[in-house]
């Protein structure tokens, strides 16, 4: 089988384009794909056309570039493959909402070809979600994202990580070919071992607004007060939405004692950094759909504290994860969660250990093999609707 992927892809290691690059290199190692061509941004100074075995990367397309669709058809066309994966986020195509909407209409263009297309949604494009995230709302913004949802689900199949979302796309939109496919884990879990440095914090992944990075530092220096000893690490990079954020927040609080500012960290560094870290923290005011972060803690065994919203909670109780959740935007309730987390090192280690059991269940292989099914289902003829429209897939719960 030939594959077409159309995502962000590394460099830079950040937000969906991870979860693509993971899932591409699982993909690659199943005898049944012969090839894969991933049609990049052009966003990194990265080499244009790159091949390594089965794979080759292409970057022919850039954000907020009307012609988007115009220039990622063509090489579909050439590569001539028997499916295409589009990997999806909010801002994949651009910073304004329209760039999603022209970005997207390459699914109908590959459809009229004949070629079946599978689109994840990492996130539902609503224009109510938009003012939470720091999006900017222009005039018709609302229509910008139901053009770009309703394009999205004329794939031949849409996956969603989140099966809320797939209850909420076949109650608004009749849609009966979406499939939870849970986000999952980039690696297998380890198993667990005491952290490093005791009274240790961690917040990582791409900063913007929503984040609430000014928030928890000041939970952190209320926490000093109890735990003098305790240290923070920063580590990531700034949202692309967002460029010059980090810097901004960090000349706004100085230099704080006991913390550090990682910067990026590559896939090796940050593995260290959770076999230092005692907690996680996610303290986010808004979320974008399911967490990588929430994920990759689980699978380091380390337990993590994040804002009690609706994807958290639904991503908790949907993969049987303990979470300790703090009431959004408010320091103290995060200062007194993390004081009491960091003082009882037996509960962190009866947390960790039962979401390392639960997150076996979401390995990439489990990821890998949902995909591959989707990619070998045969359709029913003259239609692009899969024959079980609420399909529980290898690892979906």
């Amino acid at each position: 089988m030939k594959l077409c992927v159309v995502s962000p892809f590394p460099p830079p290691v950040q937000g969906v384009g991870l979860y693509g690059r993971h899932l591409v290199e699982a993909l690659a190692q199943s005898p049944v794909i012969e090839e894969i061509t991933v049609l990049a941004d052009r966003g990194s100074a990265a080499a244009h056309d790159v091949r390594s075995g089965k794979l080759r990367v292409l970057r022919v397309w850039r954000r907020d570039d009307w012609r988007s669709a115009a220039r990622v058809v063509p090489w579909i066309t050439r590569a001539r493959p028997d499916a295409v994966w589009f990997n999806l986020s909010l801002a994949m195509f651009g910073t304004q909402p329209w760039a999603a909407a022209v970005g997207l209409a390459a699914i109908p263009l590959v459809r009229t070809q004949g070629i079946r297309t599978i689109t994840t949604l990492h996130e539902l494009p609503h224009a109510d979600q938009l003012a939470p995230l720091g999006v900017p709302r222009p005039p018709l913004a609302g229509l910008s994202m139901r053009m770009a949802l309703l394009t999205a689900l004329g794939s031949t199949h849409v996956c969603v990580t989140l099966e809320r979302y797939r209850r909420l796309l076949a109650q608004r939109y009749g849609a009966r070919h979406v499939v939870h496919i849970p986000h999952g884990c980039f690696a297998p879990p380890r198993p667990w071992t005491a952290p490093r440095r005791a009274d240790s914090l961690l917040m990582f992944g791409t900063y913007a607004p929503y984040k609430n990075l000014p928030l928890l530092l000041d939970a952190f220096q209320a926490l000093a007060m109890y735990r003098p000893g305790a240290h923070l690490t920063i580590a990531g990079v700034d949202h692309p939405r967002f460029p010059g954020y980090l810097d901004s927040v960090r000349q706004r609080h100085g230099e704080l004692p006991r913390v550090s500012w990682q910067g990026y960290v590559n896939e090796a560094e940050l593995r260290d950094l959770l076999a230092r870290t005692a907690v996680v923290v996610a303290p986010y005011a808004a979320t974008t759909g399911s967490s990588s972060v929430v994920y990759r803690a689980a699978a380091a065994g380390r337990p993590i504290v994040t804002s009690d919203l609706l994807d958290f909670r639904n991503l908790a109780e949907e993969q049987r994860l303990r979470v300790a959740f703090v009431r959004a935007n408010d320091p103290r309730a995060l200062t007194a969660t993390l004081n009491s987390l960091l003082g009882d090192r037996a509960d962190q280690r009866r947390i960790a250990e039962h979401n390392l059991r639960a997150v076996w269940r979401v390995t990439p292989e489990h990821t890998m093999r949902a995909y591959l099914a989707l990619l070998q289902e045969q359709p029913s003829e003259g239609t692009a609707k899969s024959p079980e429209p609420a399909a529980r897939l290898p690892g979906a719960q």
